[in-house]
């Protein structure tokens, strides 16, 4: 788990290579007196390469991890940030296969280059 500290706000983070899909049973310990403080930060195939999309709340729209969560905390009252990978390339057997890989350079640069919008974002959901 990574702490950092967003501008007047200390945050955590999971690596999501320990918990995979079942992210549930990881989140009940976080936040659970303060749902509107739960955030979840997933790695999504339908969702394009270099895009994100933030909700406050809402379903996990066919997400494993998000699913677990949702089991787990029994509420979709969480926010998510959904960071796409896809789509999907041509051929490939496993979707978990292609999402647990690690990104080639390219991939990590453009999904590095979302990083100010992706805090921008995350920040004015905190502070609002």
């Amino acid at each position: 788990m990574a702490v950092s500290s967003l501008p007047s706000r200390r945050t955590r983070a999971r690596d999501g290579r320990e918990y995979r899909k079942y992210s549930g049973t990881h989140s009940q310990a976080y936040d659970v007196h303060e749902p509107q403080r739960r955030r979840a930060r997933v790695d999504d195939f339908q969702i394009p390469l270099g895009t994100f999309r933030f909700r406050a709340e809402g379903s996990a729209g066919g997400h494993n991890g998000l699913k677990s969560i949702e089991g787990a905390l029994q509420s979709q009252q969480y926010a998510r940030l959904r960071i796409g990978v896809g789509p999907l390339p041509e051929g490939t057997g496993d979707w978990a296969d292609y999402v647990l890989a690690p990104f080639d350079p390219e991939q990590r640069d453009e999904v590095e280059g979302l990083m100010p919008q992706m805090i921008e974002t995350v920040e004015q959901w905190l502070n609002s």
